[in-house]
């Protein structure tokens, strides 16, 4: 292949990123610009030899992500107490038509032992809205597993 259609697949792969931001897309397109620009300077790299220079980059920068970046920046696994609860971002998957209505939003980090929440904001929610927690309401009346009945008060974020 040419250098060019290794820099413009790991321009895709870098941009493809932005829709599925896991920082792991990420790294094979910088592998593919990698493979790309060692192939400028070396352009009679035979395919066998590109894939192999692109497979070994890719894992390069997919193990070293997770080792050393990764373990400096912390992952949340779970948010246990209500206090850190407070800023975590959602997804409203059930809308309201008025403010102060139920909705549901769903947390990539489970929040209180549950990924999906009922939801009440001061604006109407529609669904797909970026959602924030300012405030776990409730804990009066227990549901039917005996846990206090929570809802988390949400405000949308653009």
């Amino acid at each position: 292949m040419t250098w060019w259609i290794w820099v413009a697949t790991g321009i895709v792969l870098c941009l493809a990123e932005l829709a599925v931001p896991a920082f792991f897309i990420l790294w094979f397109g910088v592998a593919a610009i990698a493979t790309g620009l060692l192939l400028l300077v070396l352009p009679d790299l035979p395919l066998a030899f590109q894939l192999a220079f692109f497979g070994l980059v890719s894992i390069g920068c997919v193990v070293g992500w997770f080792r050393l970046f990764r373990s400096r920046f912390g992952s949340k696994t779970a948010i246990t107490g209500e206090a850190e609860a407070v800023g975590e971002r959602g997804t409203v998957i059930v809308g309201t038509s008025h403010p102060h209505d139920l909705g549901r939003a769903r947390f990539a980090t489970s929040v209180l032992s549950e990924e999906v929440w009922d939801v009440v904001a001061d604006d109407p929610l529609k669904v797909g809205n970026s959602v924030r927690v300012v405030a776990v309401l409730g804990g009066g009346e227990n549901d039917a597993e005996g846990r206090p009945q929570r809802i988390l008060k949400v405000k949308k974020v653009s």
